[in-house]
């Protein structure tokens, strides 16, 4: 049996749940994972550091769910964050 590809989908709302539905029906083959941040939305007038505290657990419980690619479908996180996640996170 082939290993199954799980991808993990994280937005601060619930916007990004459209981004995990369009993956599920591109790669229908692929277990997709949404997150969200419901206790802190919006992000947008946060400063980085806290906006970081909140996203890095979130993102390292998909990671430990097993996602192995992780999305983030949130502007907020994707603009200043994503240089500092990506050094944080081995998986693309």
């Amino acid at each position: 049996m082939q290993k199954q590809v799980k991808i993990g989908v994280f937005d601060s709302g619930i916007g990004g749940k459209s981004v995990a539905n369009a993956i599920t029906k591109a790669l229908p083959e692929v277990e997709v994972l949404f997150r969200n941040d419901p206790e802190h939305v919006p992000y947008g007038s946060k400063p980085v550091t806290e906006i970081y505290g909140y996203v890095r657990p979130i993102l390292q419980g998909l990671v430990d769910d097993g996602c192995e690619i992780l999305v983030i479908a949130c502007n907020t996180v994707s603009t200043t964050l994503a240089p500092r996640l990506r050094q944080d996170f081995s998986v693309p």
